[in-house]
């Protein structure tokens, strides 16, 4: 179990949970981090959290948020120039292992209808910065996993969750944050696990031409 985890961008949603979750089912200590995070988010354990108040393009406060840290978790590449800056400032430290939440359809994986779909209701430019964001990630010589996420929703009583690896098409629409983030935990409590492999994550027997939610 790693004992020092970094949580980039710590205000999203899936962070919050992630947080929560690991607070309550083991015995690691975070680092929080985020643009003005100190006012948006409450400490639960000051014994175990940290707070630093910096965004992605801040060298200094991410080299300062690695300090001691063995694996981090990256809520959002939406920007290829902050994840670039990401993985310097791990290489600079000396970390090595890295999650990173991206999205379905960086190598065009959705099914046909889905896949439309989605193309529709995203922005090309940002699905082109989750492309290059994950092909930096791929390239970089770290430990990474990626998680490619479908359509999100909430429901706490939800936890199901399908794995499908790279290379393979994905006719599954959505997933419950609440599934993504016990993944998460999962791969932090067991951080040998997925090194290098790039996998879609998805709410099984969602085979939908458009998320049930929309």
């Amino acid at each position: 179990m790693a004992q020092n985890v970094l949580i980039l961008g710590a205000a999203g949603q899936i962070a919050r949970i992630v947080t929560q979750n690991l607070l309550s089912n083991t015995d690691a200590n975070l680092v929080l981090y985020g643009r003005n995070l100190s006012s948006r988010i409450t400490i639960a354990d000051p014994n175990r959290e940290k707070i630093i108040d910096g965004d992605f393009n801040d060298s200094q406060s991410l080299s300062d948020a690695l300090q001691g840290i063995d694996i981090v978790y990256l809520n959002s590449m939406s920007s290829e120039k902050g994840t670039l800056n990401i993985i310097a400032a791990l290489k600079k430290q000396h970390v090595n292992r890295i999650i990173g939440a991206t999205i379905i359809g960086i190598y065009d994986e959705f099914g046909k209808k889905i896949g439309k779909w989605t193309k529709q209701n995203l922005s090309s430019t940002y699905i082109d910065e989750e492309i290059r964001s994950a092909k930096a990630v791929e390239q970089s010589g770290l430990e990474y996993t990626l998680l490619r996420l479908a359509w999100l929703y909430n429901d706490p009583q939800n936890h199901h969750f399908k794995l499908i690896p790279q290379g393979q098409t994905v006719n599954d629409v959505q997933v419950t944050r609440q599934a993504v983030a016990d993944v998460i935990v999962k791969i932090i409590a067991n951080n040998q696990d997925y090194i290098n492999q790039s996998l879609a994550v998805v709410e099984p027997n969602t085979e939908f031409n458009k998320p049930s939610f929309y």
